[in-house]
């Protein structure tokens, strides 16, 4: 706010306006008021402004749209309830490209849709992005819902007012230039005729899942960059001297929007330039001086050494750069590095974030530039190489295994998954590999499997031989809990040879897979096998803690409670405070198993918290499904609902299908429990056949056993009989005698009789 005021403003605009009392925390019902002052001030008439200050008004397209048809189409063909991402290079023409799509679909559903756009102003070179609740807010206002009906609401709360206020209508949403994807995620789930186009400069991997269609623009052809040109210059010049007109597209590096700043720029200079000329002179000027003349300036008043500095900060490929990450780069000490920092914060070419520091991009383009020209390739390569050993020994430090430092990871995990994508570029293999095995752990209980499974793959592409089977158990690991089995096998097996440092934890992790596929018997012996190799307590306890969990799905409760206390002194021993979550998670599914529901919801609570507590998603989730099914058996279904429903989310944007699927089962009975059995019927049916499709053996049985008792209950006899033997059978020759008696309990209820002893449930 002092900013604003400095010397030299004229005069504040409406949008810095409302900028400016909403950091001042007023509440929503009380901006009109100010914004009617605003009005007034300025003459203008008394009516009020939408909330939030800003025109949400989709506006058409500025431009030809040129060398995009291929996407437009793609894009265009996208139809309701769906979400559109369009990411890209800066200047590529990614919000040209939404406008037309906007516009096309608003055309096509006709007067009765909404059209509405939002700069969310992730990368605005003056004003901080938007928050969510400030978009909602624009939203909430441009469809005419009162300031006082969402002041104080959270933002998913908001988001449900305005899929409310919109109601039938067709939307056609455009959220352009998003610095992140919380921007947008509790606008979700979209309306059903909804058509959502949201462009950034950077990947939003958290919105992937949700959308349906991706288009990452880069350059354009050399063909549609000299159109482009020609659309500023005119095609008679352009015709007239096609080699220079082709060096001019080459030199804005095939980008819609250098094009047509440079063509802008010649169009209102005398005709006696040749384009010739223009190509000499805009090759002898940095590339840009015509877009921020003033970056050289401050540049050349630097001394090198701050200068230096500046580059290597334009090097670093993270959202923030810490003051110990740019002392590393430079290899100067910490206080030298202080003194140059403050020089580039005094000269607005660094700024301050929460995290540490960060470049504009324009001056991260102009830095890198002169990078390029100033610093040899060896010095680049050697400052990027103690960048990644600074990150290296800091990570080793906080991601001890069994116990990691979920705050710190989470705060970093930004800068550690830039620096593994980009080491490859700085022949970094080793450190990309080391990197990517310190972060994975935290990545896949947080619930980070896309961005595991990407990075770990990366990794494989190159990594030295001795890291080659650790990280393929890492990916066997990943890729179980994204429920792809099959291949989780295949990377398992070749991680699990004896010449592999965690021979053991790969032999624990086939065990855990098979144990998913029901082959409970298999999973036993790799389980034991694991504990006989295990590295450690940790790994011992870790083992003996799976083994327990397969016991009690075999219905050996018996024998798995002092298993289970085995495991949990070893886990104590080794402070694994990751097992110990998973142990005290797996006990309050056998205090639910043997009905004593209401001990097991306390202790599901309790474990619940201390996941959440630690930042692990997946196994809260797992634990989170006791506490649903306890508070619909005691018929607390608002409750359940609201749990249900939250769980869902949280499994869809973790990438788990497996964790999804299992959900399912809550859902039917949720919806038995409401009478509505029909709906309940449809849910196991795709349950069944999901569980199907991941090869997940144990969940079939539990839904085919569930629709059974449903079928049952409705009347339908015959169906519902047949669906007890499926799961009977399956449950018979996966050995799972938990399951099996369940089902024959059921056949023999329904049977009217007890059911006739079959040897073959006794092999």
């Amino acid at each position: 706010m002092y900013d604003c005021f400095r010397e030299g403003r004229k005069r504040l605009d409406v949008q810095l306006f409302a900028d400016l009392i909403e950091v001042m925390g007023l509440p929503r019902r009380a901006q009109v008021g100010w914004h009617q002052a605003y009005r007034s001030a300025l003459g203008q008439p008394m009516t009020a402004i939408p909330s939030g200050g800003a025109s949400v008004e989709l506006p058409p397209p500025r431009t030809r749209l040129i060398g995009r048809e291929d996407e437009l189409t793609a894009l265009a063909g996208c139809g309701p309830g769906s979400i559109s991402l369009i990411v890209g290079l800066a200047g590529a023409g990614k919000t040209e490209l939404a406008l037309h799509v906007a516009n096309r679909w608003l055309r096509q559903l006709g007067p009765t849709a909404l059209g509405l756009a939002v700069d969310l102003r992730g990368f605005d070179p003056d004003l901080e992005p938007l928050s969510s609740t400030s978009v909602l807010t624009r939203l909430l206002g441009a469809v005419n819902v009162a300031p006082s009906r969402f002041d104080g609401m959270a933002a998913f709360s908001m988001a449900e007012l305005l899929r409310e206020a919109v109601g039938v209508r067709p939307l056609v949403l455009l959220l352009d230039n998003a610095h992140s994807a919380g921007q947008v995620l509790p606008l979700l789930p979209i309306g059903r005729r909804w058509r959502v186009i949201v462009t950034s400069r950077r990947r939003l991997a958290e919105l992937e899942p949700s959308s349906h269609h991706q288009v990452v623009l880069g350059e354009l052809s050399h063909t549609a960059a000299i159109q482009v040109l020609a659309g500023e210059i005119g095609i008679e010049r352009v015709a007239s001297e096609p080699a220079a007109a082709a060096q001019m597209a080459a030199r804005c590096g095939l980008l819609a929007l250098d094009l047509r700043l440079a063509g802008a720029a010649i169009a209102t200079e005398s005709d006696d330039w040749t384009l010739a000329d223009h190509v000499t002179r805009l090759e002898a000027l940095p590339a840009d001086e015509m877009v921020r003349p003033a970056l050289w300036l401050s540049y050349q008043a630097l001394t090198e050494p701050v200068r230096r500095l500046l580059r290597l900060t334009a090097l670093h490929p993270g959202p923030w750069v810490s003051r110990e990450q740019l002392v590393a780069m430079a290899g100067l000490s910490p206080d030298v590095v202080a003194n140059q920092v403050l020089v580039l914060l005094n000269e607005h070419l660094l700024g301050e974030t929460p995290s540490g520091y960060a470049l504009h991009d324009l001056v991260r383009a102009f830095a890198l530039r002169q990078a390029v020209l100033e610093d040899p390739r060896s010095q680049q390569v050697a400052a990027m190489r103690r960048l990644a050993d600074a990150l290296i020994t800091d990570a080793r430090a906080h991601a001890v295994q069994g116990r990691p430092d979920s705050q710190w990871l989470e705060h970093h995990l930004p800068v550690l998954q830039a620096v593994v994508e980009v080491a490859g570029d700085w022949d970094l293999h080793a450190e990309r590999s080391q990197l990517v095995l310190l972060a994975s752990e935290f990545l896949d209980a947080s619930g980070r499997l896309m961005m595991a499974e990407e990075l770990i793959r990366l990794a494989l592409t190159s990594a030295p031989p001795a890291q080659q089977l650790l990280l393929r158990r890492k990916l066997g690991r990943v890729l179980e809990l994204r429920g792809d089995l099959v291949a989780a096998l295949a990377e398992l097996a070749i991680a699990a040879v004896p010449e592999n440092p965690e021979y053991g934890r790969a032999l624990n992790g086939l065990g855990n897979v098979n144990k998913r596929l029901g082959r409970h018997r298999a999973s036993v012996g790799y389980y034991c096998r694991a504990a006989r190799f295990a590295a450690g307590a940790m790994d011992h306890g870790r083992a003996l803690g799976n083994l327990a969990d397969t016991l009690r799905l075999m219905g050996h409760e018996g024998i798995a409670e002092p298993v289970f206390d085995a495991a949990e002194v070893l886990s104590r021993e080794a402070d694994d405070v990751v097992g110990l979550a998973v142990l005290a998670g797996n006990r309050c599914i056998l205090v639910e198993q043997r009905g004593r529901i209401e001990q097991a919801m306390g202790l599901a609570r309790a474990s619940v918290e201390r996941f959440d507590e630690l930042g692990f998603v997946g196994p809260s989730l797992i634990v989170q499904q006791v506490v649903i099914r306890g508070l619909i058996t005691f018929g607390e279904l608002a409750a359940a609902e609201e749990a249900l429903v939250e769980a869902t989310a949280r499994a869809h944007s973790t990438g788990s299908v497996l964790i999804e699927c299992e959900l399912g089962l809550a859902r039917a009975a949720l919806l038995v429990a409401h009478g509505r059995r029909v709906e309940a019927k449809a849910e196991l049916a795709r349950t069944i056949e999901e569980a199907g499709r991941l090869g997940v053996v144990p969940l079939t049985i539990r839904a085919y056993s569930e629709l059974g008792e449903l079928l049952c209950a409705t009347g339908e006899i015959d169906d519902g009989v047949n669906a007890h033997e499926l799961a009977a059978a399956l449950a018979r020759e996966h050995g799972d005698q938990l399951e099996l008696g369940r089902a024959r309990q059921a056949l023999a209820r329904v049977r009217r009789g007890p059911e006739a002893d079959d040897p073959q449930d006794h092999q």
